[in-house]
């Protein structure tokens, strides 16, 4: 029996000629070959429910259960100057990803890699932008976590036919659009890529003034040198924050609240005073009512006894009739009582509510008191809460205002340097396109170099015309940061 050393052709792998795990490129749409550092963390792995047999209880039935969480993939790359991200956050991606695993570092050609992954159903979840050390040196890392649906792992036994390949061939840029299209496609794409170079350079000789970016710096400048003013010591806002603070104190060494409080206290007194007053004028008031009906009916009484006599009457009838006379002369005293006592009682009425009308004032008087101290107390807290605002807000300003600054006076040679090489880009990139335009049809090797050439050169000029339009959009967050400056108060008010 032949052993696996022995060229056991059932038996494809004999454990011969080993894979490496570092000669590896990883495509992504079909458009762009990726070096990376290194891809880990993916498996393919099924989810099982566990049930416990029932009979001998010596092993469990296990049932595929459905997939709760995806399957994801690392991809850790180093950080370089890349026109455009492949892999930005949250792109579904539409072509399957391929990472081919080679025996050699420079081929990886379909059908000849000796084994490739195909994830399909990839959408990018996570960025994370690697550690920054100062401490040490290194190489800044960029990992992207891509989430996938299915992994296929392809092999092909017969890839040690890539050891006979030669070196001097390379894996086909599979990011050139020259691949399967006729010359006149490619012109016409070429065309196209020349019009973006000219948009991105109009479009960057436009945006950007570099007078604007001077005269913004200056605006910072003197800004910010009137927000540290203002805040420090002896400054605008640091006096108004000072005078809020003694706004509070009111006379006699007392804050205002302890004026307000008393005034308000004040106030209750009044009130209680007003409301006995009134119980006093109430009850002297029912008083004089009740001696008023008394002395009424007592003078009823007297005019119903003072009667004349008839000549007729018998002298029973007179005898009544002279004790009924002395009885009025006893009405006729009590009557005079009741009306002394009337007068007495609407008297003391008379005071008591003289007395409520003069509490009802000294009420009213001390309410309003009570409310205009309120009212100081409340104007001191509200112009006390807007000067600690305007000073904390002016002291947050100063930073950003700073960052900003220090970025602009970064960033402002920067963008002229861009503005100047996007121009240049532009120009090669007008020359390269004028040169393949010019070729015939039948030249497809040197259509295919011109349009590889319009194409880099397009991208640069669009890449310097970003760069440009970084600048303008640091400008606008300083514009914006300017206009939320807080008002710093002049002198004297």
């Amino acid at each position: 029996m032949a052993s696996i050393s022995d060229q056991n052709w059932i038996v494809w792998n004999q454990g011969k000629n080993p894979l490496v795990n570092f000669n590896f490129m990883l495509r992504v749409e079909m458009l762009f070959d990726l070096p990376c550092k290194s891809v880990r963390a993916f498996t393919r792995e099924l989810e099982y429910d566990y049930i416990q047999e029932g009979g001998l209880n010596d092993y469990v039935h296990m049932r595929r259960k459905p997939i709760t969480q995806p399957f994801t993939l690392e991809i850790e790359r180093y950080v370089g100057v890349d026109y455009l991200d492949p892999l930005p956050l949250g792109a579904d991606l539409v072509l399957p990803v391929l990472l081919f695993v080679s025996r050699n570092h420079d081929q990886f050609i379909p059908g000849v890699v000796a084994r490739t992954y195909v994830f399909t159903g990839c959408t990018v979840m996570k960025k994370t932008y690697g550690d920054l050390v100062a401490d040490q040196s290194g190489l800044l890392v960029e990992t992207t976590t891509i989430g996938y649906r299915e992994m296929l792992c392809v092999d092909l036994p017969w890839s040690e036919a890539g050891d006979n390949i030669s070196k001097d061939i390379q894996t086909p840029p599979t990011n050139a659009k020259s691949v399967d299209q006729t010359p006149s496609q490619l012109k016409a794409l070429a065309q196209e890529l020349y019009s973006q170079a000219l948009a991105a350079k109009t479009q960057a000789d436009t945006e950007l003034v570099q007078g604007d970016v001077e005269a913004l710096l200056q605006e910072l400048e003197q800004t910010l040198g009137s927000l540290r003013s203002a805040v420090g010591p002896g400054g605008a806002l640091t006096q108004q924050l000072d005078q809020a603070k003694a706004g509070l104190n009111g006379e006699g060494g007392k804050t205002k609240k302890a004026l307000a409080d008393e005034a308000l206290d004040a106030a209750r007194m009044a009130e209680q005073e007003a409301k006995e007053r009134e119980r006093a004028w109430r009850e002297a008031d029912a008083a004089w009512h009740e001696a008023s009906r008394k002395g009424s009916e007592l003078q009823n009484k007297l005019q119903d006894a003072g009667e004349k006599p008839n000549d007729s009457q018998s002298p029973q009838e007179t005898a009544q009739q002279t004790a009924a006379q002395d009885e009025q002369a006893v009405g006729a005293e009590q009557l005079k009582a009741a009306q002394a006592e009337e007068k007495d009682a609407k008297s003391q009425a008379d005071q008591a509510r003289k007395a409520y009308d003069a509490a009802v004032e000294e009420w009213k008087k001390a309410a309003a008191e009570a409310e205009k101290a309120r009212e100081a107390q409340e104007q001191a807290q509200r112009m006390l809460g807007e000067a600690q605002s305007a000073f904390q807000t002016a002291s947050k300003q100063i930073n950003p205002l700073q960052n900003s600054l220090t970025n602009l006076k970064l960033r402002k040679d920067t963008g002229k340097q861009a503005q100047t090489d996007c121009s240049d880009q532009h120009d090669k990139c007008l020359q390269a396109n004028m040169a393949l335009q010019a070729l015939g049809e039948d030249n497809l090797p040197q259509i295919n170099a011109g349009f590889e050439q319009v194409k880099k050169l397009s991208k640069q000029t669009c890449y310097h015309e970003k760069q440009v339009r970084e600048v303008c959009q640091h400008m606008q967050a300083a514009r914006k940061l300017l206009s939320e400056v807080v008002e710093i108060p002049q002198a004297g008010q």
